[in-house]
Order: C-alpha cells, then structure tokens, then sequence
C-alpha cells in the first residue's frame, strides 16, 4: 500500500470524503438539498456535535484551523457557534465542495488547499486545532502533529476526533463493509 503524497492527494482528489453516501440518490452536488440530506450521516456519530457544542463555549471569538476540510460539514458547525474558522485540505476537490457549501449555507470560513505535513501558517497562529479522521492518512502522522503544535498558540487546544489505526473497532467494521474510514491506495 503506497502512501505517498501524489497517491493520497489523487485518492482524496477523486473521492472527496461523503460523496459516497449519496452517491445512488439523484441531487445537485453542491446544492443545498445535497448537503442537507448529507448532514446527519456526516454527523452519525452521536458524542461529534455534543463535543462540538462543549468546547464552542469554551473557545467563542477564537481562531481554530480546521484540518482536513473534507466538504466542510465541521467547519460550519464551528462557524455557527462564533468560532473564527480557517480550515484547509490537501484536495482542492473537497476545498471546492466546501466553498460552494458555506455559501449555500450562508457562513464564513476561509478555506484553503494545505497539506496537514506542511501548513502555510506562522508559527504560534491559532488558539485552536481541530481534526476529524484525517491525520492517520496524513502519510506522515507524526510530522503532521509537528505541525499543529508549532501552529498552536501557546496553551492553545487540540481536538482530535476519529483517530483510527489497524487494529480498532473502526477498523475492523471497515474491514466488513460496515463503516468507511480507511482509504486504500
């Protein structure tokens, strides 16, 4: 299995996380029935918008970086509850897709097309950092921590959610068809 920069860019590029879900079901990509109907099957997992709702009140008027835009289903959420949100993705596919969702949606997030192993920010930028099942295919996980730590403030947040490795529950349902998390290159 190739992990290589190019092989994770070119899977992720052609298969922008959630376009899976829907893919059966006849809707505009890109209009706001299709994020809508996307919504609650982005959000499955039941403890991700409680977590989000409890540290929102925690960090009201700070800057968080989004890493791993996906379609921009998190940012947004972030946005909704007074976060400053920055939020970038290694495919310009999926950074397309969440630009053409907050607008649908009516929010403001800066979005931009980065790789988690080599973010295009100053150090010491952000009050927060925010992942959801990205950075185990980062292709280089630790350097990608390397990153948000010298992107963080000091005494900034990291929040990570969905960090998967070969031998968790996740991984196993993946494994039977039950859950897609894993990209194969």
């Amino acid at each position: 299995m190739a992990r290589n920069r190019q092989d994770i860019l070119q899977y992720w590029n052609a298969h922008v996380m959630g376009t899976q879900f829907l893919c059966d079901e006849e809707f505009e990509i890109n209009s706001r029935e299709y994020f809508e109907r996307l919504r609650p099957i982005m959000f499955r997992h039941e403890y991700l918008l409680p977590l989000i709702d409890k540290e929102a009140m925690k960090l009201r008027g700070s800057n968080l970086l989004e890493v791993g835009s996906g379609m921009g289903f998190d940012a947004l959420e972030w946005a909704r509850r007074d976060i400053y949100v920055t939020s970038v993705d290694l495919a310009s596919n999926a950074v397309q897709m969440a630009q053409h969702h907050a607008v649908v949606m009516g929010q403001r997030i800066d979005l931009g097309v980065a790789s988690a192993l080599m973010l295009p920010f100053t150090d010491a930028t952000f009050d927060v950092v925010y992942s959801r099942g990205v950075l185990h295919i980062t292709g280089g996980i630790q350097r990608a921590i390397t990153e948000i730590h010298r992107v963080l403030k000091p005494g900034g947040r990291l929040i990570v959610a969905n960090l998967y490795n070969r031998y968790s529950w996740f991984v196993l349902l993946h494994s039977v068809g039950r859950e897609n998390i894993v990209a194969k290159f």
